[in-house]
């Protein structure tokens, strides 16, 4: 069940690559056409009327099927029937045929998400994005070759046809280009704003290719979806986070376990954040993408466990609580940061310095209200009342 994708949304996300698609097949049909003699059809009367039978029969057939909400069919159908075409056709050059089966293939992923979903799948949306990822490789390199064919020809075609040709080309080709300005400036400016200085104003974000060091002017707020007003969302700023993740990158040897806080357990928050950034296996990720991968039972309580023992190891007041859970997972390095400290309570957090003060552990960083601790593995918990 769920959404089909309708034909704007196929030309939004492939309407470049499917031009060139289109360009090259009429190409290459062009060029097929001017190669066959009249002569070489005789006696394929029948076996031509059974191909044409069965083309228009599939082309019948995808118009029903899209009058049923699989819109993609119309598109998707008729171009892998022309591809299969050229693909057989007698004196097809390998390398074209290799060009051909990349296109037929990735055409035959994007109408294969129409009808097929992966079990577990939030409606359709992971099936048709990850299947999709891979089809846009496919007509990348399709539309590379297709283009470098097309330019070279393009100047002993008709003079009206080329420009047609050359101005829808342009025309689409400026469109992409305009998605990577676009989006970039929404990830960076729209949805994490840079921090206002104490004058008021707001600090321009140089240009980088470091997809980190927005951390250093970025303010995140969270707080609970079911809470319109966001005064009362947790603010705070990621520049001690940026300093965190730099040092762990530069200094951690190995892959040690860290524990870092999940706050509401929300997905696509900042929860998650040091283990995402450099890689360090953490004793939870994100709850729902965790569960969503581990289907069978009872990994999935297995996952809502370690969600419960890491808000717990960060809430409780008990030092032998908290050195339980560091044992049972291993843990070696523990993360209180901005994050840590907006969702949990300051007793909670308290602890860890007192566990410092006992041996336990030992701060190998801090700035500001960040802190990094080492467990002491060799360690022993003095026993308590």
């Amino acid at each position: 069940q769920g959404n089909r994708t309708p034909f704007w949304a196929y030309f939004d996300i492939h309407g470049l690559f499917l031009f060139l698609i289109f360009s090259l097949l009429m190409w290459e049909t062009g060029r097929w056409l001017r190669s066959v003699k009249v002569r070489t059809l005789r006696g394929k009367f029948e076996l031509l009327l059974l191909i044409l039978l069965i083309v228009m029969g599939l082309i019948v057939a995808a118009f029903v099927l899209s009058a049923m909400s699989y819109q993609v069919t119309l598109i998707a159908l008729p171009l892998l029937i022309w591809v299969t075409i050229l693909f057989f056709r007698q004196g097809q050059t390998l390398t074209m045929q290799y060009i051909l089966a990349l296109m037929g293939l990735g055409l035959a992923l994007t109408l294969g998400v129409e009808y097929v979903v992966l079990d577990g799948d939030i409606g359709r949306q992971n099936t048709v994005f990850k299947f999709y990822m891979q089809v846009w490789l496919m007509f990348s390199v399709v539309g590379g070759a297709a283009f470098a064919w097309l330019i070279r020809s393009v100047w002993r075609w008709q003079a009206g046809v080329r420009t047609v040709w050359l101005f829808s080309l342009s025309v689409l080709v400026t469109i992409a280009l305009l998605f990577p300005i676009m989006a970039a400036r929404a990830k960076a400016v729209y949805r994490m704003p840079p921090v206002a200085t104490e004058d008021g104003a707001t600090p321009e974000i140089p240009f980088t290719m470091d997809g980190a060091a927005f951390m250093q002017w970025a303010r995140r707020w969270e707080g609970d979806n079911d809470v319109v007003d966001m005064s009362q969302w947790r603010g705070f700023t990621l520049d001690e986070d940026y300093a965190m993740i730099r040092w762990l990158q530069e200094n951690i040897q190995g892959t040690p376990t860290i524990i870092e806080g999940l706050g509401d357990d929300t997905q696509y928050r900042w929860n998650g954040r040091i283990s995402i950034y450099t890689g360090l296996p953490a004793v939870l990720g994100w709850n729902f993408h965790q569960r969503q991968q581990r289907t069978l039972d009872p990994m999935g309580r297995i996952v809502e466990m370690r969600n419960a023992n890491v808000n717990a190891f960060y809430e409780t007041h008990n030092i032998g609580t908290a050195w339980q859970i560091l044992r049972f997972y291993d843990v070696d390095y523990i993360i209180v940061g901005k994050l840590e400290r907006a969702y949990y309570n300051r007793e909670g957090l308290a602890k860890f310095d007192q566990m410092v003060t006992e041996g336990l552990l030992e701060v190998v960083w801090r700035q500001g209200e960040s802190v990094i601790y080492r467990v002491n593995q060799d360690a022993q918990l003095t026993e308590r009342g």
